[in-house]
């Protein structure tokens, strides 16, 4: 690169060194590679012994499930901690 920044905009494969800091500018376009190009839309194409391409609606599934076992974690947390501060305050009246 010349030694402004401002002289021309980055371009890929540049690479600027600043103290304790290192900056790759990588392409704004595909770098092409000879393969086909998809859509993120279509991604659960084909299964084989391999691989599986995720479908995209799995991770909301995924989020749904995590949700529902973190607020049953929390309700249980909070349902243990009403009976051990009730049996607390029994341990300290008895009668």
């Amino acid at each position: 690169m010349p030694d402004s920044q401002y002289e021309r905009l980055p371009q890929a494969g540049d690479i600027e060194r600043h103290t304790g800091l290192e900056i790759l500018y990588l392409a704004p376009r595909p770098v092409p590679t000879g393969q086909a190009a998809i859509s993120a839309q279509q991604m659960h194409r084909e299964i084989n012994s391999t691989y599986l391409d995720f479908a995209q609606g799995t991770g909301r599934i995924e989020f749904g499930v995590r949700v529902t076992m973190a607020m049953s974690s929390t309700l249980e947390i909070i349902h243990k901690y009403h009976i051990i501060s009730a049996q607390i305050s029994a341990w300290e009246k008895p009668f």
